[in-house]
């Protein structure tokens, strides 16, 4: 489950506490509509959620944060 917050995106497993998550002020998105994360976004995310944003568009997730972030950036 993918999960926004002012801008910035997080993805979680916890999809049994998704109530609990929008009572916290998250929108839920669906993992379908990862391609719609802003590109300055991009920057604010920590490494695990680059790994895994990487993983999902079949790029080598075991790279350098800045590697990461500039590989995401051609993609999305």
């Amino acid at each position: 489950m993918l999960i926004k917050r002012g801008g910035i995106y997080r993805k979680t497993t916890e999809v049994k506490y998704k109530k609990q998550f929008k009572q916290l002020g998250f929108e839920v998105v669906e993992e379908n509509k990862v391609e719609d994360v802003e590109e300055s976004s991009i920057d604010e995310l920590g490494y695990r959620e680059l790994q895994s944003l990487a993983q999902e568009h079949d790029i080598t997730a075991n790279q350098k944060k800045d590697d990461l972030i500039s590989e995401l950036k051609k993609v999305l």
